[in-house]
């Protein structure tokens, strides 16, 4: 038995309204910047691609209307309209569209992007990218974003459950600015080979206590399963579960 699927992963349409504003409809993988793990600007695909190159990324749909008016500066405003070749794993997750207007500064040796995006089902970010070609070999790099408030689940107290506290969007409404920041550098040898060095900084992960109140309501939600009878069979696969 054969299982095949055919689909359109990248392609595009482009209409030059003038020669300084290309209007574009396409499908395809939108990277930006220089990083190998991920782009906290890019609202389109956080994941780069890079770690993982036996497994291409699906493109989404996109319309783009562009300003090029010389070679060091232009702007671009991006609509992603469709999920494209997409398939989501969890039938819970359904498309929201995604929009963002990126500027773009390009000089001899360096290059700034900054970048202001919006989900319908997130919120606003402001961040950007650049660039700074410190030598034939080296490049050094960075990629941002900064939003108030996080979608992150975390532990809340919470009354009216078994356990005292669930998972929840806690830090939705907040009013602090959780910032996203990867800083790094890739040298490049005489033959060819490139090594990357990079630090990433992501806010809105779990503090110590955060982190051990994680734990705490996972221990006790196993808890609530685990096995008191007397079969002794049951009795071990408990133990060896713990």
């Amino acid at each position: 038995e054969r299982d095949t699927e055919v689909f359109l992963n990248e392609g595009y349409l482009e209409w030059r309204i003038t020669p300084s504003l290309p209007l574009s409809i396409e499908r395809t993988n939108l990277q930006w910047g220089n990083g190998f793990l991920i782009s906290p600007s890019n609202p389109f695909y956080k994941e780069t691609g890079k770690t993982r190159p036996d497994q291409e990324l699906r493109g989404k749909d996109f319309v783009r209307l562009s300003y090029i008016p010389n070679d060091w500066f232009s702007m671009t405003a991006i609509a992603n309209i469709g999920q494209g070749a997409v398939e989501f794993k969890d039938s819970r997750e359904h498309f929201h569209p995604v929009y963002a207007l990126k500027a773009s500064f390009t000089l001899e040796s360096a290059s700034l992007n900054p970048v202001i995006s919006y989900a319908e089902d997130d919120r606003m970010r402001i961040g950007g990218y650049g660039t700074w070609t410190a030598s034939d070999a080296i490049l050094l790099f960075f990629d941002c974003s900064f939003a108030q408030g996080s979608q992150g689940q975390y532990v809340t107290t919470v009354v009216s459950d078994p356990l005292g506290a669930a998972f929840q969007e806690s830090k939705d409404d907040a009013q602090t600015i959780f910032p996203q920041i990867l800083v790094g550098g890739s040298y490049t040898f005489t033959e060819g080979t490139t090594v990357y060095l990079e630090y990433l900084y992501y806010s809105e992960g779990y503090t110590a206590a955060e982190n051990e109140r994680y734990y705490d309501l996972v221990e006790q939600s196993a808890n609530l399963f685990r096995y008191i009878g007397s079969d002794p069979v049951q009795q071990q696969l408990a133990r060896l579960a713990t």
